[in-house]
């Protein structure tokens, strides 16, 4: 039986040890994803079979990232582990969010399943070399851009920085950033309240924090980390008033923390039309999608109540004909009794005469299958990663 533990800073180090060589290019699979999100997700994590596996619970629904392994890790047995623990805790087990490499695995492995793959879900993944130079007529709008920055602030420059020695220049970023930031819905609030909390987490070798500065006035700063050959881009925030400097942020922080890296992953655009458009200049080299895998079995796939004939026995849907036998069979006490349930624990109100058949009916739609082309997502916070133009 799996035992999960929230996520808190103290396991960051836990996460690393598989995050730090994981190759699927997903910012989820990452210690920062699952920091600043852990508590609007409810991540918590555990071990098994030499794998890392990450429950999400979100709005109700369950949900648990693909395995992933250590050095001798088993993700065949750790998807086994998370099927056991479904099974112990009466949930449909539900793979959410499967980097497509793996879904060969699970499509193998489960003979009836429902996928989704959401497009506001995917990630936009560039060549570091594409965003370190620039180069190239296709790239000439940040050229162009960076120029006007360049030219107008000649003394700006990048650095690291830290949570310690620069904590009165970021609080002071935070300051300006706010009396320039033209997104006032809760979830854009949100969102900047937990970054402004992932910035002031304390210094780790494997949080890259970076910023721009105009003298010593930050101007523009960032929190990245390497997964693998991928470089992930949590969080870039800049002050709107210094034009061009979107794009000289970017080129700056993958000049320094890109090290090593053959892709950059700047995270989802949340739907937002406008950081869609953003993403979308910077050329990603491909949307990388995230798969979610509800598993079903044979009875799932119906799409109603079957009627069954045996030479002794016909089992048919509920009607309304069968509502006083329905009633005599849910009122005698001596069937309740080996049954192991009393319809009183429930019943709230008067008993009427049509309770059982309508508590029968709801319970059926509530479990009845939904369409194979049904794609409702599960809640996905907003992560912005940068302006909506520029």
């Amino acid at each position: 039986m799996l035992t999960f533990k929230p996520i808190t800073m103290r396991e960051a180090a836990t996460l690393r040890r598989y995050y730090e060589s994981c190759g699927f290019q997903l910012c989820e699979y990452s210690a920062g994803v699952k920091l600043m999100w852990r508590k609007t997700l409810n991540y918590a994590w555990t071990e098994a079979a030499g794998c890392l596996i990450i429950r999400c619970e979100s709005q109700g629904r369950v949900s648990f990232d693909y395995p992933v392994a250590g050095p001798e890790g088993d993700e065949d047995a750790a998807l086994t582990a998370i099927e056991g623990y479904c099974l112990e805790n009466g949930i449909q087990p539900e793979i959410s969010i499967v980097p497509e490499c793996k879904a060969p695995v699970l499509l193998a492995r489960y003979p009836y399943v429902r996928v989704s793959n959401i497009r506001t879900w995917r990630d936009y993944l560039y060549y570091k070399e594409d965003l370190q130079l620039f180069a190239g007529r296709r790239y000439s709008g940040q050229r162009n851009h960076i120029k006007k920055f360049r030219t107008q602030w000649p003394e700006a420059y990048f650095r690291p920085i830290s949570a310690k020695g620069d904590a009165a220049a970021i609080e002071r970023f935070w300051v300006d950033f706010a009396a320039e930031f033209p997104d006032t819905s809760s979830g854009a609030l949100g969102e900047l309240k937990l970054s402004q909390k992932m910035l002031a987490m304390p210094d780790k070798p494997w949080l890259l924090r970076g910023g721009m500065f105009d003298g010593d006035r930050l101007i523009a700063l960032s929190l990245c980390e390497k997964c693998g050959e991928t470089l992930i881009i949590h969080i870039e925030k800049a002050l709107y008033s210094y034009t061009g400097i979107y794009p000289a942020m970017v080129q700056a922080e993958v000049e320094a923390f890109g090290d090593g890296c053959t892709y950059v992953n700047r995270e989802d655009d949340a739907g937002d039309r406008g950081l869609r458009t953003s993403k979308l200049q910077y050329l990603p080299v491909r949307l990388a999608g995230k798969l979610r895998f509800e598993v079903q079995c044979e009875a799932d796939r119906l799409r109603e109540i079957p009627t069954v004939t045996t030479p002794r026995l016909t089992l048919t849907p509920l009607e309304e004909r069968d509502e006083a036998a329905y009633n005599a069979l849910c009122l005698d006490d001596a069937r309740n009794r080996w049954w192991g349930y009393d319809y009183r624990q429930d019943l709230k109100g008067e008993l009427t005469e049509d309770y059982f058949l309508s508590v029968a009916r709801r319970a059926a739609a509530l479990t009845r299958p939904m369409p194979d082309t049904a794609t409702a997502p599960r809640p996905s916070p907003r992560r912005r990663t940068g302006p909506c133009s520029g």
